[in-house]
């Protein structure tokens, strides 16, 4: 049944990233909901529980952008394990401002390793401050949309009832 329901919302999610996001844009800029699904359920679980699912929407948005195969794959893992890192070992404490505080500098630090591989691998930096911006504050505003929904669904279809009825410490 869990893995029915993750086909489904991977579906889903690949359904609205190719058909929906790129008609809401801001000045040109899209909301990344495959790197805000996946960053959301790394914070959530781990980063070494959603390894399949950053290597897969990694090559996803490889195909789908026109930069080189393996680069999104590359700042998904750092990014995700970035963001893991800081939920459980800086911001201990579950509340908005500490998730705010991992998604902000894990958006920014996916965006900004891609600008860098790009640059790399093109030979040249191109680096537009304005549409930087704008898609981190776009993508952390979805991002804080998609951690609670992501949160609702995780604990309501994939916490079974017993660990549900174990105290928090």
């Amino acid at each position: 049944m869990k893995i029915v329901f993750s086909l489904i919302l991977i579906f889903l999610i690949l359904l609205f990233q190719i058909g929906i996001v790129p008609h809401i844009s801001i000045d040109g800029v899209f909301v990344n909901l495959i790197l805000i699904s996946i960053l959301c359920l790394s914070i959530l679980v781990s980063w070494k529980s959603v390894l399949g699912w950053i290597i897969a929407g990694g090559f996803f948005l490889d195909f789908y952008s026109n930069g080189f195969l393996g680069l999104s794959v590359i700042a998904l893992v750092f990014s995700c394990f970035f963001a893991y890192f800081l939920s459980r070992k800086i911001f201990k404490e579950k509340n908005f401002v500490s998730l705010l505080l991992v998604l902000i500098p894990s958006l920014f630090s996916y965006r900004l390793l891609i600008i860098l591989l790009l640059g790399v691998f093109r030979g040249s930096f191109i680096f537009d401050y304005s549409s930087f911006g704008i898609w981190l504050l776009y993508n952390l505003v979805f991002s804080v949309l998609v951690f609670y929904i992501s949160k609702y669904l995780h604990n309501k279809f994939f916490i079974s009832k017993h660990e549900k009825s174990i105290p928090k410490i």
